[in-house]
C-alpha cells in the first residue's frame, strides 16, 4: 500500500467530517426553552398586572367589559374547572395557574383576538397560548353543558309549550327553530364544503329556543353548504325527535273537546316539510287524516292573521311606526 497515498486519503476523510459539521451547525436552528421576553411573564404579563387591578376595584364594570362576565361569574366558573385544568410544577419551572389560563381563553372568546396577540400581551409562547385555549374551551364545554343545556325532560316542554300560548298565543308549540350560518376563512384542502349559497364560507349554528329566546338545544359546526332542513336530520337533535326519545308529551287538544294533535316547531322554509309549514314529529298513532290537516290549518291561518296575533305585539309595531 502506497504511504503517500494513505496520508492523501486520510486528509480528504477528515475535510468531509470538517465539512459536515460545518453545515450541520450552520443549518441547526438555535432552539431556547422560554423566549427571554416571556421570562417575566409573573411580572409583566397583562394577568399580573392589568387583571390583579381589575380583581380588586370595588366597582366591576370594567372587569366585566373585559371578560363580558362578572367576577362572580368569573369565580364560579374557576372553581368548577380548576381541577380538570390545573398542571403540575416541574423541575424546571412553575407551570401557568388556573386563574390565569382561564383568564386567557376568556379574553379569547370575548374579544377573537389572535393566538399572536395574546401570547405578546400575557407573556407567553404562541403555542402554549393556543393549547390553553384549546383545552380550556373543551372543560367548559363538559363542565357546563349539563348545567345550561340540559336534556329536556317532559315537564321542560311543557314548560315550553306553555311559554308559547301565553306569550306568543301559539300553542303546542315546543320551540321556534333556525338556523346562522357564521363566516369563517376557507379550510385548506375542504372544497366546497363550507361554500354557502350567499357565496361565503361558513359553518351553521342550528338552533332551538323556547318563547323567551333561551336556548333548548344547539348543534354547531355542520358544512356550510348543506340546507338547513339537511342539517336539522343530521343533528343529534333531530334524530332524537324523529326516535321520540326527547320525552316530548302525549298529544293534547288545541281547544277543549277537539282532536288531540301533536306538538310542532315553527320553521322557516328551508325547514318544511308540508304545505302548511309546520313540521310532522309523528306524535299521533296513526298518520295525519284530512280532518287533522285541516284543523291545523285553520289554525295557523288564524295564528299568523291579525286577529290572531298577540295583542301587546301589535301595539309594540304600532307605537314604532309611529315613532319613525
Amino acid at each position: 500500500m502506497d504511504l503517500g497515498s494513505s496520508d492523501e486519503y486520510e486528509e480528504e476523510i477528515e475535510e468531509a467530517c470538517v465539512a459536515i459539521m460545518c453545515i450541520e451547525a450552520h443549518c441547526k436552528r438555535r432552539s431556547v426553552w422560554v423566549h427571554e421576553i416571556n421570562l417575566n411573564r409573573e411580572n409583566d404579563g397583562e394577568y399580573h398586572t392589568l387583571i390583579k387591578i381589575l380583581e380588586k376595584e370595588e366597582n366591576s364594570d370594567r372587569f366585566h367589559m373585559y371578560f363580558r362576565m362578572s367576577k362572580n361569574q368569573f369565580n364560579y366558573l374557576h372553581d368548577l374547572i380548576k381541577d380538570k385544568i390545573r398542571k403540575i410544577d416541574s423541575k424546571f419551572r412553575r407551570a401557568i395557574g388556573t386563574k390565569e389560563r382561564l383568564a386567557v381563553c376568556l379574553r379569547f372568546l370575548a374579544t377573537g383576538n389572535s393566538f399572536r396577540s395574546l401570547g405578546f400581551s400575557y407573556k407567553m409562547g404562541f403555542s402554549t397560548v393556543r393549547s390553553i385555549i384549546y383545552e380550556v374551551c373543551e372543560v367548559i364545554g363538559k363542565m357546563l353543558g349539563p348545567i345550561v343545556m340540559p336534556p329536556p325532560t317532559e315537564e321542560t316542554w311543557r314548560t315550553i309549550t306553555e311559554g308559547y300560548k301565553n306569550i306568543w298565543n301559539f300553542p303546542n308549540c315546543l320551540g321556534a327553530l333556525d338556523g346562522k350560518h357564521i363566516n369563517i376563512r376557507c379550510p385548506i384542502n375542504s372544497g366546497s364544503d363550507f361554500y354557502n349559497y350567499k357565496g361565503n364560507y361558513s359553518i351553521v349554528l342550528l338552533a332551538l329556543v323556547d318563547a323567551n329566546y333561551k336556548f333548548i338545544a344547539i348543534d354547531v359546526g355542520s358544512y356550510g353548504r348543506n340546507s338547513d332542513g339537511v342539517i336539522f336530520s343530521n343533528s343529534q337533535l333531530g334524530k332524537s325527535l324523529a326516535s321520540k326519545s326527547m320525552n316530548v308529551p302525549h298529544d293534547k287538544p288545541l281547544v277543549e273537546g277537539g282532536e288531540a294533535l301533536p306538538d310542532f316547531e315553527p320553521e322557516n322554509d328551508h325547514f318544511n316539510q308540508a304545505e302548511s309549514g309546520l313540521y310532522n314529529l309523528g306524535r299521533l298513532r296513526q298518520n295525519y287524516t284530512q280532518q287533522a290537516m285541516y284543523v291545523r290549518d285553520k289554525f295557523k291561518d288564524y295564528f299568523m292573521s291579525e286577529a290572531g296575533s298577540v295583542p301587546w305585539q301589535v301595539e309594540r309595531v304600532r307605537r314604532g311606526r309611529q315613532n319613525m
